[in-house]
């Protein structure tokens, strides 16, 4: 079977006297899905949501993943941890980030907490973390405090990503919609000011918006220097 994906290449040079060096960012096509797999410069891997199935982790093993050094899941909707059940059975976790609350109508997050518990795999509950993978930091930013941990509307609850290497950075937003992004917008805004977005929500307009009051929120900049560190491709495998 042939899988296309988007791969975004961030370089970042040290000096004349090594070679430079650069993150692999993919997001798989997977349809009404999110899968995001992260390779650091040292080739250790982050995993950001897993579809609906197998197919992730599938291509995870041909590209030759033994090890997943951080596993995030944004929240409890199928259509982003269907897939995860099989990425946490078939490698090395070494850290997952995910809420993890019991709640009576989300049975694949029972399947994920199971496999966490059995494995031993170090899991935490988003609360304004920092990662550093092989110098590639990884901000889960922070919840609102007064968010239920099982809330009518899940898309609200997203754990959201901020990736930085060097001077690049990148958000990953889960499906946040506009509670999140406002709360966000009047408590963290710093956050939230990045180089590239990958759009909420699969670009839903309640997500991205279609205006710049109502997408003040997940911004791009877009400088010649900036677009001289990536370079976006398009690949199948």
């Amino acid at each position: 079977m042939t899988r296309l994906f988007v791969a975004l290449f961030v370089f970042a040079s040290y000096g004349f006297a090594l070679e430079a060096q650069h993150v692999r960012v993919s997001v798989l096509d997977r349809g009404q899905a999110d899968g995001i797999v992260i390779r650091t410069p040292n080739h250790r891997w982050v995993v950001i949501d897993g579809g609906t199935n197998r197919q992730q982790a599938d291509l995870m093993e041909q590209w030759g993943v033994d090890t997943v050094h951080l596993a995030v899941i944004s929240h409890r909707h199928f259509d982003h941890n269907g897939g995860m059940d099989d990425v946490l059975r078939r490698f090395t976790i070494r850290e997952f980030v995910g809420r993890l609350d019991e709640c009576p109508t989300v049975n694949q997050d029972n399947v994920i907490a199971d496999i966490i518990s059995d494995s031993g795999i170090t899991a935490y509950a988003p609360n304004n973390q920092t990662f550093d993978v092989d110098g590639v930091t990884f901000t889960i930013l922070p919840t609102d405090p007064v968010d239920d941990a099982c809330p009518d509307d899940e898309n609200n609850n997203s754990v959201i990503v901020r990736m930085d290497y060097g001077d690049f950075s990148m958000l990953f937003p889960g499906d946040a919609d506009e509670d999140e992004r406002d709360w966000l917008t009047e408590q963290h805004a710093g956050l939230l000011d990045v180089d590239v977005l990958k759009a909420a929500h699969h670009g839903a307009t309640k997500s991205v918006g279609r205006t710049p009051s109502t997408n003040r929120v997940f911004t791009m900049k877009r400088t010649t220097e900036e677009k001289r560190q990536c370079k976006r491709t398009s690949i199948s495998t």
